[in-house]
């Protein structure tokens, strides 16, 4: 889970999930009200979990599976990717480029 870096509190699983839904890229922490930062290996952690949505669509050129069956592994998926993300959020003060 998130942890602020200036008061030390760690955020919940849905203060992280209500923050990383937000359009603005800074995280306000709910106690101290400092904006946070993801940092750049927690960025790059996040890209690989949208790839992993779409892991059916290549079986499907393999195994030849149904349409349903495609869509619904990759609800699925979408699903489980998501409720994960704030598990593997790091934070930190300042932002950090990504490449």
């Amino acid at each position: 889970m998130p942890t602020c870096n200036s008061c030390g509190r760690t955020w919940s699983w849905k203060e992280a999930m209500k923050s990383s839904f937000s359009l603005d890229p800074a995280m306000k922490c709910p106690k101290c009200g400092k904006r946070q930062h993801l940092t750049k290996k927690s960025r790059k952690r996040m890209i690989w979990f949208n790839w992993l949505v779409l892991i059916p669509l290549a079986l499907n050129i393999f195994l030849d599976l149904s349409v349903f069956f495609v869509l619904f592994l990759m609800l699925v998926l979408f699903a489980v990717s998501i409720s994960l993300m704030p598990f593997h959020m790091e934070l930190t003060e300042e932002e950090e480029p990504l490449w």
